[in-house]
């Protein structure tokens, strides 16, 4: 009866570790999609229920009249006006970009007619300024189907980063051009937390990004890059280690 007991206990014991595990690992990955900073809870804990909305400012970036957005892009807005950008990758893909700043990371498992959707959609860190002076953020999957933002993996190939330097990410109101500077390996569990520099920068907190953020570049060079820049963080997981994240850097030009 006692070793039974034992091996009762011992059972529970391992569920229970594979339960807390769990529940970190999804912590970690809560933690790169904000940087509030506990002000605010996002993700799958929020519920993704877009109709609590918080004090958060959720205008689009980049322009409030909707008399200037662009026609290519009117009928979509209309349709969904989460929607703030579009990306061209240069596999040929292309997405909206999402940004819901009371409830950040809801495209991450729902697409443009808020259904469930496991590609989700590229969305935006809510301090972001697409299309502005500062550091913009947008996340999106690394999928096994090639989908998403699987092919910025490539850009770790030499040739590729060579003939591949350019990535046009539009604001609904304007054209914009980017030229990818660097490419960066990170984890969740670096001491240098790179979502959490987002949005207008002063001159000194932009160069303590450029600094540390730097100890992380393989290939490419920040070394053109400065305030008043208009930059963009393309994030994705990568597998290169516990929680790995490959991150490119595109400046607007």
């Amino acid at each position: 009866m006692r070793k039974r007991f034992i091996k009762y206990v011992a059972v529970l014991s391992v569920l229970l570790a594979v339960v807390l595990a769990k529940y970190a690992g999804d912590s970690d990955k809560a933690d790169e999609y904000h940087n509030e900073k506990n002000i605010l809870s996002l993700g799958k804990t929020e519920g993704h229920d877009k109709t609590e909305v918080s004090k958060v400012e959720t205008s689009v970036p980049n322009g409030d009249k909707e008399s200037e957005i662009l026609d290519k892009y009117r009928e979509m807005y209309e349709h969904n006006p989460d929607m703030c950008g579009y990306i061209y990758l240069p596999n040929g893909m292309e997405y909206p970009v999402m940004f819901t700043p009371y409830n950040q990371n809801y495209y991450i498992d729902h697409n443009f007619d808020n259904e469930n959707s496991k590609e989700g959609l590229p969305f935006l860190n809510r301090y972001s300024v697409i299309g502005e002076a500062g550091i913009s953020l947008v996340y999106g999957h690394n999928l096994r189907s090639g989908k998403a933002f699987s092919v910025l993996k490539k850009y770790l190939d030499d040739d590729y980063f060579d003939e591949n330097r350019f990535i046009q990410i539009d604001t609904l109101y304007k054209e914009q051009r980017y030229e990818v500077a660097a490419v960066v390996l990170t984890s969740l569990h670096e001491t240098f937390k790179y979502y959490e520099y987002v949005g207008i920068m002063e001159d000194a907190d932009f160069g303590c990004w450029k600094s540390e953020i730097g100890k992380y570049v393989v290939k490419g060079s920040l070394e053109g890059l400065k305030p008043g820049d208009i930059i963009m963080e393309a994030s994705t997981c990568y597998y290169h280690k516990k929680d790995g994240r490959l991150v490119l850097i595109l400046k607007a030009v």
